[in-house]
């Protein structure tokens, strides 16, 4: 039996919903919400791919809601750290969290967590996906994708890919690369991607599956060669380069996304008007072109349509994470 002390104000409204007793108040609460900042909790440091979404959609949400949507960086362990403080949040809609799939990768990296990835959270809407580049030094021999597989296999076990570590997206998409190519390379992780970026450049390692945010200003430049990028369509950042399929890996399609949760048990009004105003923002044309200019997509989805999609890529990178679990 339900017990109102045990409840918060809107998880009560939310079982008195589910018993068909109070549609008219809730909906004249919903309307009210949010009638106080909203912290956005980014897991990770300013200025990187997470956080600068995080701010573009919160600028935006704040215009529509004439409330402040604040990001509030909290980072280490790997996203950790800022989740669990989501997760531990009241389920009233102003704590919510902006992290990327890092959060599908730690579900299978780590047997211990402090929260339940799936219960402890309520999904909300993707924001964003972004393409991860194939790139090598602008004075490698290697031109295309079909060249560097070939020397691959000529050098099994010799060519180096740089990461930002373990359960990072670079290292994912290149452990992906191994498998859909059929080749063996040999991780070298750094703290993060641009320092393995910077000695890419240098010509230290041989090869990176980077997200394009951390890439684009090295290809630019003309220090990096950019072979293929890891979505299903070509980047309007890149479009001259080919996609991995176009390149001859046909159905290898991996992206960085980014996507906003609350915390578990958010009652179904609160998700719907956060949802649908995570709609309005992400069909805004200067947000989008902002986005596009970091070389991401925005990507709006429903609440139950982030949910199955989210449940999925826990499935899909679970094989190549397992090994990696601690």
């Amino acid at each position: 039996m339900y017990s109102l002390n045990s409840l918060s104000k809107w998880a009560f409204i939310a079982v008195l919903i589910d018993l068909g007793v109070l549609p008219v108040i809730a909906a004249e609460s919903v309307d009210a919400f949010p009638n106080k900042a909203v912290r956005i909790v980014v897991p990770q440091a300013s200025g990187g791919g997470i956080d600068l979404m995080a701010r573009l959609v919160g600028a935006r949400l704040s215009g529509s809601t004439s409330q402040s949507f604040v990001v509030d960086n909290r980072t280490g362990a790997g996203s950790i750290i800022g989740a669990a403080i989501v997760a531990k949040a009241a389920p009233d809609g102003y704590t919510l969290l902006v992290s990327s799939l890092s959060m599908a990768f730690n579900e299978t990296l780590y047997k211990k967590l402090p929260y339940d990835s799936i219960k402890d959270f309520t999904p909300l809407s993707l924001i964003a996906i972004s393409p991860n580049v194939l790139t090598v030094s602008f004075g490698s021999p290697v031109k295309t994708v079909q060249e560097l597989i070939q020397l691959a296999n000529s050098r099994p076990g010799q060519l180096n890919y740089g990461s930002g570590g373990i359960g990072g997206s670079d290292h994912v998409c290149s452990e992906y690369f191994q498998i859909a190519a059929g080749i063996k390379l040999v991780n070298v992780s750094y703290r993060g991607s641009a320092p393995a970026l910077v000695d890419l450049a240098a010509g230290m390692i041989d090869l990176s599956f980077a997200p394009i945010a951390s890439s684009i200003a090295l290809i630019s430049s003309g220090k990096l060669r950019a072979l293929g990028v890891s979505t299903v369509k070509r980047s309007a950042l890149l479009p001259e380069v080919p996609t991995m399929a176009e390149a001859g890996l046909a159905r290898f399609n991996y992206s960085t996304w980014y996507a906003i949760w609350g915390p578990g048990g958010l009652p179904r009004p609160i998700v719907s008007k956060l949802n649908s105003e995570m709609q309005k923002a992400l069909q805004d044309p200067n947000l989008r072109d902002r986005m596009a200019a970091l070389g991401a997509e925005s990507s709006w989805s429903s609440a139950d349509e982030f949910s199955a999609f989210y449940k999925a890529e826990i499935k899909r990178w679970e094989p190549i994470l397992k090994p990696y679990a601690q």
